[in-house]
């Protein structure tokens, strides 16, 4: 286990000593911070994109939250914000509408990912998320266009992926 605290350098060193002392089998490295989980997670993510045999993840907590508890247990969730309300950990879940009677399941502040809709739909239902719920959307173009006139604004991004295959996303 490394406790970091805001310090690349030594995180980069931790991964370097874990590698050594590994000898090619599998293990965990264990970041902790009290800094924002955003910072820390995409490096923690490279490290494992990178490093196949180093299973990395990060806990940002405030001093004295259950952080024991979150080593404790399975290493399940890669990612884990420990606040007073709560654990918190990123998750997707699939979206669907039983019925056109049915309530929109949509979260304000939510984070939404598209894929396809280049005939204008997709444009429509980003307009309703951004406008109506605060949220945060990706558009993936599995055609690998967007359509005229669909440039990125607030909370909304597009991304031309004509490779994208349906069953990663």
């Amino acid at each position: 286990m490394v406790r970091h605290h805001d310090s690349l350098d030594a995180l980069i060193e931790a991964v370097r000593t874990v590698q050594a002392e590994s000898r090619g089998d599998a293990t965990g490295l264990d970041v902790i911070t009290s800094g924002p989980l955003d910072a820390i997670a995409g490096v923690a993510r490279t490290i494992a994109a990178e490093h196949p045999g180093v299973s990395c993840r990060v806990i940002a907590a405030k001093a004295d939250m259950a952080i024991d508890e979150e080593l404790a247990a399975d290493r399940v969730d890669t990612e884990v914000l420990l606040r007073a309300d709560g654990r918190f950990v990123p998750r997707l879940e699939h979206v669907s509408v039983a019925s056109a009677t049915a309530a929109l399941p949509f979260v304000d502040g939510g984070r939404y990912v598209i894929y396809g809709g280049g005939d204008g739909l997709a444009q429509e239902i980003e307009r309703y998320l951004t406008a109506r719920h605060a949220a945060n959307v990706v558009r993936l173009s599995a055609a690998g266009e967007i359509a005229a006139g669909a440039g990125a604004c607030d909370g909304i991004i597009h991304i031309s992926a004509p490779h994208a295959e349906r069953t990663l996303l």
